[in-house]
């Protein structure tokens, strides 16, 4: 179902039959939205138009011709777009990629796929993600082989070993805990002082680095938590009212307030777009 977001407008397709696979479709000219928390291994390709991204501390220009890769956790703020655009995006669900959470130490295990540049022109990926957009458009018994060989061919040429979490250092690995704290207790009020105990630094501290590694402050970054967890919880056809209360917003209209800052059109209508 196409929905319009200002003076685009959006198809959102899921595939019922594989769940964890969704397609968006975006045509017009988009205003850029707040930043966001990417919840789900993206794979994107833009046919017109351009959009400026900040991504991994750097500007990037996301135009025809590329496809853009980002994983479960990464920030991606758009600044700038051009006057007209159109591009396509597959989220994939880390469980369809195979993913399984480990009772381990090592945070890092969680992510196998780990994309090492943002932005590729790789051609064979290009075959492959407009034939996964294929299938799920119009053969969508054929998904399964599409992703199995989109997620062959990023393994092979686009992904590295993350760096294990013993390695990087007690700023990188004070902000792995910050960022799991908030992702545990995402529905609740958390004061920053309470997040600076956990990683022992004062809170003016604790701010600066958690901007500087995440590109978000602690508060920002919990609050786009929240928006994924709204979601996935739209997805599943609960009412957009009983979602604020489970996601820890104070009411509906503070949901579709921000729900619309991130996503681009409200609750009910990203509900209506999918089910």
């Amino acid at each position: 179902m196409a929905v319009a977001v200002r003076s685009a407008t959006v198809s959102i397709v899921p595939v019922p039959a594989v769940p964890g696979v969704e397609l968006t479709e975006v045509v017009g000219a988009e205003t850029p939205r707040a930043p966001r928390v990417v919840s789900a291994y993206e794979i994107a390709v833009c046919h017109e138009g351009e959009i400026q991204l900040f991504r991994r501390g750097r500007i990037r220009c996301f135009t025809r011709g590329f496809v853009s890769l980002a994983q479960p956790g990464e920030v991606v703020r758009v600044l700038r777009t051009s006057a007209w655009l159109r591009y396509q995006l597959v989220q994939l669900e880390p469980s369809v990629v195979g993913e399984r959470v480990l009772a381990t130490a090592d945070h890092a295990a969680a992510f196998p796929y780990h994309f090492r540049e943002p932005l590729t022109a790789d051609p064979v990926l290009m075959e492959g993600l407009l034939g996964l957009i294929g299938a799920i458009k119009g053969a969508p018994g054929e998904v399964p082989r599409w992703v199995a060989g989109l997620l062959g061919r990023l393994r092979s040429a686009h992904c590295s070993e993350p760096a294990l979490t013993g390695r990087q250092g007690p700023r990188v690995e004070a902000v792995r805990r910050v960022r799991e704290y908030l992702e545990r207790h995402y529905a609740e009020h958390v004061p920053l002082a309470t997040l600076a105990r956990q990683v022992e630094v004062t809170t003016s501290h604790l701010i600066r680095l958690f901007r500087a590694h995440v590109g978000l402050p602690p508060h920002a970054y919990q609050a786009r938590v929240r928006i994924n967890r709204a979601r996935a919880l739209l997805r599943e056809g609960v009412r957009p009212a009983d979602v604020a209360t489970e996601t820890g917003f104070s009411d509906q209209s503070h949901l579709t307030r921000e729900f619309r800052r991130v996503v681009g059109v409200t609750p009910g209508r990203y509900q209506s777009a999918i089910l």
